[in-house]
């Protein structure tokens, strides 16, 4: 019994080694590892849960899911990116982690309501 309340004491949602909260651990892991091919799974076994629980906690902690977060830090990294860069926009999805340069386009432009050139060029030179 002692072991298995040291278990799930370890494995409480707020609070890991050291203070960090377990959102702080996950917001590193995605900002660290956005351009690498990461999944559910990959983030799970970092912060030691099941991929249920972690989904769960994804959407108790950020109201997303993994998908749609880690989109979301890619996202943003492009935009970083196409404002204080010189790398095309092909080679901008590629560093932030998408390996098909034409899905980074179809997202960029879902998610920010224009293309890549369009934002670097409405962002840069405003009207």
């Amino acid at each position: 019994l002692h072991i298995h309340l040291q278990n799930e004491l370890i494995n409480l949602p707020t609070k890991i080694s050291g203070g960090r909260s377990r959102k702080r651990q996950i917001e590193n892991y995605l900002e660290n590892n956005h351009d690498k091919n990461i999944s559910l799974s990959s983030l799970s076994k970092f912060i030691n849960l099941s991929e249920s629980r972690t989904s769960h906690l994804l959407k108790e902690e950020f109201v997303q899911s993994f998908n749609d977060l880690l989109l979301e830090i890619r996202i943003r990294k492009a935009k970083l990116l196409l404002l204080h860069s010189k790398l095309t926009s092909t080679e901008i999805a590629q560093k932030v982690g998408f390996k098909n340069p034409n899905y980074f386009f179809v997202c960029f432009k879902k998610s920010i309501g224009m293309s890549p050139k369009e934002f670097q060029k409405n962002t840069l030179n405003p009207i």
